[in-house]
């Protein structure tokens, strides 16, 4: 797992699963730039805790 420090803030649970589907959308560059491949994407809350799982079979088209 490789974790995005810096993350960013939505307004609520449809804009994170749109924000992790266009990051799975662009997995191939998003993978480049990391040393893992990208799978899946874990949306935490402002405490840490998980609150959704995008995994790329998951994606909508």
């Amino acid at each position: 797992m490789a974790k995005d420090d810096l993350g960013i803030e939505v307004d609520s649970m449809g804009d994170a699963r749109r924000a992790a589907e266009a990051l799975l959308g662009n997995k191939h560059r998003a993978s480049a730039a990391s040393q893992y491949p990208v799978q899946s994407v874990v949306v935490v809350d402002e405490n840490g805790e998980e609150v959704l799982t995008v995994r790329g079979a998951d994606q909508r088209d």
